[in-house]
């Protein structure tokens, strides 16, 4: 907050006063208080997001379709996008300053009380992969049966999001086969599923199912 006083009774005051800073504006002298100084502590808190925070919202950029469907939410006060980012800043990060990494089985990009891919796994199988689930027998099969399955893909060895080809799949299928495109053939692939309700208003929390390659 700025202090404000007559020409008057301070004067051509200038420069530090006390806790504040004077200066003139129009016919009035300002009294600005002055910042308040970072301690150590802070400087090193805040270099460490300068470094943290891009690995985090650059990885997930490669991702915005799949984290506006997760991350939906109409009662959430920040949109998908920065929800996740937030999400996994505090969850995903690895290491400190300044050698940071993201712990890919602890990413999310989705948040929702849906039924999750129960034993989810992935194989290589050809030139693509094989992903799989169960569903309990305790489940109700007929509720949530045509339910949309929702895959992640990321090339950590390229650091993108590789290019395949799969069909849509639903929950009751158990599996599906995706085709990886060659230029990520061998590259080390790191896989999360989630599952949407038919009409899209739902959806499941996203699982790690796990990495081929090398």
């Amino acid at each position: 907050m700025a202090r404000v006083a007559k020409i008057g009774s301070l004067g051509n005051l200038r420069g530090k006063v006390g806790e504040g800073v004077a200066s003139k504006w129009r016919s009035l002298t300002v009294i600005k208080s002055l910042p308040a100084k970072r301690t150590k502590k802070q400087r090193k808190k805040r270099l460490s997001q300068q470094l943290s925070l891009p690995l985090v919202s650059g990885f997930l950029g490669n991702f915005v379709h799949e984290i506006k469907i997760g991350f939906h939410n109409k009662q959430a006060k920040l949109p998908p996008f920065q929800a996740a980012v937030k999400y996994n800043y505090e969850r995903a990060l690895l290491g400190t300053s300044p050698d940071f990494s993201i712990d890919y089985k602890k990413v999310v990009f989705s948040l929702g009380d849906r039924e999750i891919a129960w034993a989810g796994k992935v194989v290589a199988e050809g030139n693509g992969a094989r992903i799989s689930w169960e569903i309990p027998q305790t489940s109700k099969i007929k509720l949530i049966g045509e339910d949309i399955a929702n895959l992640v893909i990321f090339n950590a060895t390229k650091d993108l999001r590789p290019g395949y080809e799969w069909q849509l799949s639903t929950r009751a299928d158990l599996s599906f086969y995706i085709r990886i495109q060659r230029g990520s053939w061998g590259d080390h692939l790191h896989f999360w599923l989630f599952f949407t309700s038919p009409d899209g208003k739902t959806r499941s929390n996203s699982q790690y199912m796990g990495s081929i390659g090398s």
